[in-house]
């Protein structure tokens, strides 16, 4: 989580001045149980939804956690309309990308060749943009972030985002949670993805690889594409 903040005097407090700037973090909940006190938050299985204010929407620094006492000044107590607030706000100011796990890898390292064969398409429902994604004919493996690539696991929280993608690939699909940043997906397709592997995976590279604040879970979670339902495994 990034806590810095600076913004002028009193703006912070006044919730119509901040309401569009009001976004999602995901947080592993059983590892923040006493910040969790002290922030209004949504549950979805061993996670906690929680709400930052972000003051730069071109560039994503410093941001203010919504703390209980924040809530209570902008006199608003209804949790679940903060949370489809925030959803909204986050689709627009960390819009969500789903691309090839290569792709994502070619783009980072600056290749020329990162566009060779590369299929671009922009995921939309009810004639608004849920995520764009770049990917090959034979793609298997995706990571799921935001433009911005930060914060970017509460891509999974937005509207139409698990039940578009499977769409795309006609399946139902495994979440992986790499980090608070980002998510990868992996398809459903014959016997190629055992779950157990997977965790045994996650657990590992968590606990040998990944820095504390940016640990998000050892579980995985399955998207049922039939019921737009999602499991943790």
């Amino acid at each position: 989580m990034i806590t810095n903040f600076e913004m002028k005097k009193g703006t912070l407090t006044d919730f119509n001045s901040v309401r569009n700037l009001v976004c999602l973090e995901l947080i592993n909940a059983e590892r923040n149980v006493k910040l969790l006190e002290e922030i209004p938050h949504v549950r979805i299985h061993d996670l906690a939804a929680i709400f930052i204010v972000v003051p730069d929407t071109e560039v994503i620094g410093s941001v203010a956690i919504v703390n209980n006492e924040l809530m209570n000044s902008w006199a608003v107590d209804d949790v679940d309309s903060l949370f489809e607030l925030a959803k909204k706000n986050s689709a627009t100011i960390l819009d969500a990308t789903v691309n090839d796990i290569f792709y994502e890898v070619l783009n980072y390292m600056d290749k020329e060749d990162v566009c060779s064969d590369i299929n671009t398409e922009v995921i939309k429902s009810s004639g608004k943009v849920v995520f764009k994604m770049n990917s090959y004919s034979d793609s298997k493996i995706f990571v799921a972030t935001n433009s911005k690539k930060i914060h970017g696991s509460a891509v999974m929280l937005y509207d139409d985002l698990l039940h578009g993608f499977s769409e795309v690939i006609g399946t139902d699909f495994y979440i992986i949670p790499c980090s608070v940043h980002e998510l990868i997906f992996v398809p459903c397709i014959g016997d190629n993805t055992n779950p157990k592997d997977i965790v045994e995976m996650v657990s590992y590279v968590n606990a040998n690889e990944l820095s504390e604040k940016d640990f998000l879970s050892n579980h995985i979670y399955k998207y049922h594409s039939g019921t737009d339902f999602l499991e943790m495994v």
